[in-house]
């Protein structure tokens, strides 16, 4: 386990420290600011990871871990589960673990939620030129948390720990109480506090899942979805937090991460709608090595008829290009358009380095519903096991909430 240090006096007013801020022409107060990049960071691919700590998580809305219950199952024996929830939610869910493989290797971390009568929340998106807001006059929880743990923040590992990096929000701001506070909806994560020796928050707004790491002939390497730069530019236009443009966005990018090399994937300003996360184009196998979601052959006519899987097409050749020309050897893993609508990306699985044995493994997401489907499961086993790896089938029904098995887990060791 992660040594449990608590959190430094430094990390504590990093995390408190406000500013004022103006939004829709109001004077109005948020969370911030964010901390230097520490120059001794350095990324690890998941794929070296061991899945010896990770984190999940829920929201006020959920009541059991059935989403996750296969990828749990899936986990090595040694695997320490830290699961982030609202204190409200933790009886009825340490009733739903009884009785589970896994129980006693999860460990609770809680954080507390308010009911306010009336609030407003200001959605980020990266359609809109401004945060977009609505008055909400009905009792909501804050914050609320979320299933999907992946997009909560990243890990930078250093010689003497690791350290969380989080975005300045995860999905909105929202403003409660007279004196109508603007706070991001992701100050839950402080809940890992106890065995995180340090959480900073960034300057970027990002989910977890639209950046991918490597680290190649000792360069740190942050690949991300262009989606990245647009919602971070929102939120500096909306509050007037931070001047700059895009070429701001990458100096914060490359100091957060100690980055020698950042690559931004998607042209325009925003990712196709089907496609909205990096995770599920992509995912680094091995120094040099990444495989990326590819539309099977002989689909082209379907391609054409269906609105958004252009788009698709166009993000992941994009990509491709990109890696090719970086001199990655590329993997294709295959899916289908209609897979695609359904959010069903084998690409969104979990490679991982097993402790005991040294033995490279993939949980890999099964979502077999035709006999198609079942030829396609089996070429991208192929494909995992031609680079080695031990392929461990995870069915999943998280895309019927539109993520993955990745989305809904962050692996901290």
């Amino acid at each position: 386990m992660t040594k449990k240090a608590g959190f430094s006096i430094a990390a504590i007013f990093l995390l408190l420290t406000t500013c004022l801020l103006a939004v829709g022409g109001r004077v109005l107060l948020i969370s911030g600011p964010a901390g230097r990049g520490r120059s001794d960071i350095r990324l690890v691919p998941e794929h070296e990871l061991t899945l010896g700590e990770v984190v999940i998580s829920i929201s006020v809305s959920e009541h059991d871990l059935a989403l996750h219950d296969s990828l749990l199952e899936a986990l090595p024996a040694y695997s320490e589960i830290y699961l982030v929830l609202p204190s409200s939610r933790e009886p009825e869910i340490r009733g739903w673990l009884d009785g589970k493989s896994y129980a006693d290797r999860v460990e609770f971390f809680s954080f507390e939620t308010v009911v306010h009568e009336s609030s407003e929340i200001y959605f980020l998106r990266a359609d809109a030129a401004k945060l977009p807001w609505i008055s909400v006059r009905e009792p909501r929880q804050y914050p609320h948390g979320t299933t999907w743990a992946q997009d909560l923040f990243e890990v930078a590992h250093f010689r003497d720990g690791l350290e969380l990096i989080v975005s300045d929000t995860y999905k909105y701001f929202y403003a409660v109480g007279s004196g109508r506070e603007i706070l991001s909806d992701n100050t839950f994560v402080t809940s890992l506090s106890p065995i995180v020796p340090s959480i900073r928050r960034s300057k970027l707004s990002f989910s977890g899942g639209n950046i991918v790491v490597d680290r190649r002939d000792g360069e740190n390497i942050v690949f991300c979805g262009v989606d990245l730069y647009t919602k971070t530019l929102v939120s500096w236009e909306s509050t007037g937090s931070e001047p700059g443009g895009k070429e701001s966005v990458t100096e914060i990018l490359r100091d957060t991460f100690n980055a020698e090399r950042i690559v931004v994937v998607g042209e325009g300003a925003r990712q196709p709608a089907l496609l909205f996360h990096l995770d599920q184009a992509m995912i680094v196998l091995s120094e040099g090595v990444v495989g990326v979601t590819r539309i099977i052959e002989g689909e082209a006519e379907i391609v054409s008829k269906i609105p958004g899987i252009d788009e698709v097409e166009a993000f992941l050749d994009g990509l491709r290009s990109q890696l090719l020309s970086m001199n990655y050897e590329v993997v294709d893993i295959l899916t289908t358009p209609t897979q695609i609508l359904n959010r069903q990306y084998t690409a969104n699985a979990v490679a991982y380095t097993d402790r005991t044995t040294g033995a490279k493994v993939v949980l890999m997401p099964s979502f077999v519903d035709s006999l198609d489907d079942r030829h396609i499961s089996e070429q991208n086993r192929f494909a995992f096991r031609s680079q080695g790896y031990h392929v461990v089938p995870v069915e999943s029904r998280a895309f019927e909430q539109y993520g993955g098995i990745h989305c809904l887990i962050n692996i901290m060791e």
